[in-house]
């Protein structure tokens, strides 16, 4: 059987790993750890997870080179410290599962993928730094600038690659020294019972509030989207922003005060994390759902928007609305349907039911089940790899 050793972050997505790899138990055999730094930052998704072990990078590395492991899964390229990544013994097999924020950001001196205007001009005005910030940013920047190299030698390392959008693969062929071959992973929990039955008997959301992003990153570019809401009549409706993941404390404060200025009590942050459930059911009078994203990104909550029958707009340049209308969904642009007053209307029942389906047809428990499956049997040596194009 073969053993997998999974590399994660204090992150949300971390007890969906275990429980993922943990249903593949009759398959391979996986352990999953978390590279102490040296740090004594307090955790906040995995501290009390007893599947994950905290491990030092000494350790791990020991444990490769004894021939413990076959595969190592890197679940972001941050997972493990980057000059360690080159020095995993070849024999091991290394798959990278990339989020986001490790090809569109800088992990180095520059992205792997660049995004052009990924922060919008009124949310940049947000961003204002004092002199003490600036001088911790260039800090910041000298410091990626010493990483380049490992960045180099561990995108080299990686013998699979697979993005959150297929999309991302073809953009990371443009790096000349990647080399990885494709595979389809998705952070899907194959217990989360996702089937076409949903259709019939959960109801679509028909709530008129308005959501806007998902985290508390600029790259929502909260903003720009605020600025345009602004010049509607939204009436009654409340605008509900997701603050409690990403961010600084004091990007968050200048949304929230921009946000109250704005809607006054109709404006509601969601500072606290969540359960899935408890969040679902706070948005539930969001009808409409707008994320300024321009590079992948919120992708878990622009499928949920989808699937719960929405309005969902998306910046008409970024890779995400691209993605959603290859699929056959109708999504809305940013720059042209708020303001021509979409914001304002409610979707047909012909168009609720059309996007529910082809985001849940997408979505369906068993497909994830069966990429699983495939995926195993290319680390076995039993399966195609997707071509490179």
């Amino acid at each position: 059987m073969i053993k997998i050793v999974h590399c994660v972050t204090d992150e949300k997505f971390a007890k969906n790993i275990v429980t993922t790899f943990d249903f593949l138990c009759d398959r391979c055999q996986s352990t999953y750890v978390y590279i102490k730094n040296g740090s004594h930052k307090q955790l906040t998704y995995i501290a009390d997870n007893k599947s994950i072990e905290h491990l030092e990078i000494d350790s791990l590395m020991e444990r490769l080179h004894r021939g413990e492991y076959d595969v190592l899964f890197l679940h972001n390229l941050r997972s493990m410290p980057l000059k360690f990544i080159s020095r995993i013994p070849l024999n091991v097999r290394v798959v990278w599962l990339a989020w986001g924020f490790d090809i569109y950001s800088c992990v180095g001196t520059k992205p792997l993928v660049p995004v052009a205007n990924a922060i919008h001009p009124e949310t940049q005005k947000l961003l204002r730094q004092t002199w003490r910030e600036k001088l911790n940013h260039f800090l910041k920047m000298f410091y990626k600038a010493t990483q380049s190299g490992h960045l180099k030698a561990a995108v080299t390392r990686a013998d699979y690659f697979s993005g959150v959008l297929s999309e991302e693969y073809e953009m990371m062929c443009q790096v000349p020294y990647f080399r990885a071959q494709q595979i389809d992973y998705r952070y899907a929990s194959p217990l989360s019972n996702i089937t076409l039955e949903m259709l019939a008997n959960v109801p679509p959301v028909k709530g008129n509030d308005i959501l806007v992003g998902n985290s508390a990153d600029p790259t929502n570019n909260h903003a720009d989207i605020f600025k345009l809401l602004s010049e509607v009549d939204l009436k009654d409706r409340k605008v509900v922003v997701p603050l409690s993941y990403a961010g600084t404390s004091k990007y968050k404060a200048r949304v929230k005060a921009l946000g109250e200025q704005l809607w006054g009590s109709r404006f509601v942050a969601i500072d606290g994390f969540l359960p899935y459930t408890e969040y679902k059911t706070l948005i539930s009078s969001c009808g409409f759902r707008i994320f300024g994203h321009e590079r992948q990104q919120a992708m878990g909550n622009v499928n949920m928007a989808f699937r719960d029958g929405c309005k969902v707009f998306l910046s008409e340049t970024s890779i995400v609305y691209k993605h959603q209308c290859k699929l056959g969904l109708r999504a809305y642009s940013i720059q042209h349907d708020i303001l021509n007053g979409e914001i304002l209307k409610e979707p047909d029942n012909d168009e609720i039911y059309s996007n529910r389906k082809i985001s849940i047809e997408n979505s369906l428990t068993e497909k994830q089940i069966g990429r699983l499956y495939g995926l195993v049997e290319i680390l076995n040596g039993n399966g195609s790899v997707l071509k490179r194009t």
